[in-house]
């Protein structure tokens, strides 16, 4: 069984474990820090973290992630959590002109045996690339993303790579259409799964299709042996659910704004 540093360490690292897609979502191959871009000018598009700076290379290393945007028009984010060094990291994005955006929990459960309270009335079915279009339409329109970053985000999520990434769509009682669409993604090597990408259209919201599609991600994911469930919660909005339900709050995680045109405000994720 991982211990609780181990786990910390898997949610903040995971955010970068989603594969790469030739010529549409490419690695940074910036100093210090891990992340990718993908051209189009929004902030969750285009995303750094996990760095292992000194502190005599944290101002460097933020100048020249902030150039390799700049030089692209843009927009971009920097995630934060406990394992990026040095300490002063917040306050030096902070001092570079980036601003906190979203705020989220870094939640475990610990034993994901235990039924998971939903509505057996939403009807939930996992899907292939057949799917591409439903999920993109739910990811751009549920997340408030541009469609194209939808449409990258399902095929990251359908290209092979070392973990296994399997998506889901939900449908409120009575409807043919798609109101909430959700990933899962197991960490290789471990026993581990983390509930990855879930956005519900604004219209679907509070019917319990989210509930539905973490009860059968974790359902899916004992029948394939995981015994331990992950996630980076938004604060506003997955996290105050899940901690309800059994999840626990391990670490807090920050995805820092920069890049943004003047006068705009940095975008929220709405989940």
């Amino acid at each position: 069984m991982l211990s609780e540093p181990e786990l910390i360490a898997i949610i903040e690292r995971s955010f970068f474990m989603m594969p790469m897609v030739p010529n549409r979502m490419m690695a940074t191959d910036l100093p210090g820090v891990t992340g990718r871009y993908c051209g189009i000018p929004h902030p969750f598009a285009n995303t750094v973290g996990l760095s292992t700076l000194s502190e005599d290379e944290v101002e460097a290393a933020i100048a020249a992630t902030v150039s390799f945007f700049a030089e692209r028009n843009l927009a971009f984010s920097w995630i934060t959590g406990p394992i990026s060094l040095p300490e002063s990291l917040p306050a030096k994005l902070t001092a570079a002109g980036l601003v906190p955006g979203v705020e989220m929990a870094g939640l475990v459960l610990r034993d994901i045996t235990a039924l998971f309270p939903h509505d057996p009335a939403v009807r939930v079915r996992e899907v292939g690339p057949e799917a591409s279009a439903d999920i993109a339409q739910v990811a751009s329109l549920g997340f408030g993303f541009p469609k194209a970053l939808g449409e990258i985000i399902v095929e990251a999520y359908n290209m092979p790579g070392k973990a296994r990434i399997r998506n889901y769509l939900a449908y409120a009682p009575g409807s043919e259409t798609p109101g909430s669409f959700a990933s899962t993604m197991y960490i290789p090597d471990t026993s581990v799964v983390l509930l990855a990408g879930a956005a519900t259209l604004p219209e679907a919201r509070g019917q319990g299709l989210y509930s539905a599609l973490v009860a059968r991600r974790l359902q899916d994911a004992v029948a394939d042996g995981k015994t331990t469930a992950i996630i980076q919660a938004v604060r506003t909005t997955s996290a105050p659910i899940l901690m309800k339900r059994g999840f626990e709050e391990v670490c807090g995680l920050t995805m820092w704004i920069g890049g943004m045109p003047q006068g705009e405000a940095a975008p929220d994720i709405h989940a």
